[in-house]
């Protein structure tokens, strides 16, 4: 049975804390500083990892550099995006 996402993709999110070491945080790598709780980012893939639902989220840029990319838990960021109004 395929998981609901709480968020979107290229929803804006803020990173409210973060649950692994901050070494598990660079996947790919490339990140020019870790992600730290406070940071904004967009999340630019969603997919489903050990049965729960994984965020990528891409930190803000500097010069059009991001900063960091990460796999976040629901429970580590959370939405910038006003809720709409119905």
């Amino acid at each position: 049975m395929a998981l609901s996402s709480s968020f979107a993709e290229y929803e804006t999110v803020e990173v409210v804390k973060l649950n692994r070491a901050i070494e598990e945080y660079n996947g790919w790598g490339s990140n020019v500083r870790p992600p730290k709780a406070g940071d904004h980012g967009v999340i630019v893939d969603i997919h489903e990892e050990n049965g729960q639902m994984a965020y990528v989220v891409e930190g803000e840029s500097v010069k059009g550099v991001p900063q960091w990319l990460g796999v976040f838990a629901k429970d580590e960021i959370r939405s910038l995006n006003p809720p709409s109004a119905g």
